[in-house]
C-alpha cells in the first residue's frame, strides 16, 4: 500500500481558532483472510501501515502547525464484487512521532478510527483504494486559562477525519489447498 491523504484533521470543537488539515503520506502492507470457505466474496483484511497526518491551527495571527506519525493496525471486513470491494472496520493507531510546538499541549498516544472504503480493480495485480477514517477520540489535549492565569478547563480537541487514497500492489497469493 502506498498513497497520500487529502484533508486529514479537522477541529472537533469551535473553541479556539480554526483548523485545516495538511496532506500526508502512508506506506504499509495488507493480508487477506477468507474465514468462510463457502463464501468467495467475503474476507477479512489485516493492514499495518505508517501514516503521517497533520494540521495547521490558526488563532488570530498565531499559527500552530503539527505533524503526527502513526503506526496503525487495521482490521477490515471486505465484500468483493467483480472489480470492486467494499470495506468497513476499525483502525488502532499508536503515535510514533509528533513534531511542532507543543504549547502546554499533549497529543494522545493512540487514536481509534472507524474506516469505510472501496478498492477498485480488486482482482488485478494493482488496484486503487479510497478509505475514509472517522476518528472516534480527540488527539489533541490542552488547557484553557483565564486572563489571570487560572485554570479553567482541559480541552480535548481535534479529531481525525481523513480521506486516504493510494495504490495497492498484490505481491503474492497464498491458497489453502484443503
Amino acid at each position: 500500500m502506498l498513497g497520500g491523504f487529502s484533508k486529514n484533521m479537522i477541529k472537533q470543537q469551535n473553541l479556539v481558532g480554526s483548523v485545516k488539515g495538511t496532506p500526508g503520506i502512508h506506506l504499509g502492507a495488507a493480508m487477506n483472510f477468507k474465514p468462510l470457505r463457502k463464501s468467495s466474496k467475503f474476507s477479512l483484511e489485516k493492514q499495518s501501515a505508517l501514516i503521517t497526518r497533520g494540521y495547521t491551527q490558526t488563532i488570530g495571527s498565531f499559527k500552530h502547525e503539527a505533524s503526527l506519525a502513526y503506526i496503525t493496525s487495521t482490521l477490515l471486513a471486505k465484500y468483493s464484487f467483480r472489480f470492486l470491494s467494499i470495506q468497513n472496520g476499525f483502525s488502532y493507531e499508536v503515535l510514533a512521532d509528533a513534531s511542532g510546538p507543543q504549547f502546554e499541549a499533549k497529543y494522545s498516544e493512540f487514536d481509534i478510527s472507524w474506516i469505510s472504503g472501496i478498492n477498485l480493480f480488486e482482482n488485478r495485480r494493482a488496484g486503487i483504494y479510497f478509505h475514509y477514517f472517522l476518528g472516534l477520540k480527540p488527539v489533541y489535549n490542552y488547557y484553557m486559562f483565564d486572563k489571570l492565569g487560572n485554570f479553567i478547563e482541559e480541552i480535548h480537541d481535534v479529531k481525525n477525519r481523513s480521506l486516504l487514497f493510494g495504490i495497492k500492489v498484490r505481491i503474492t497469493e497464498i491458497y489453502d489447498e484443503k
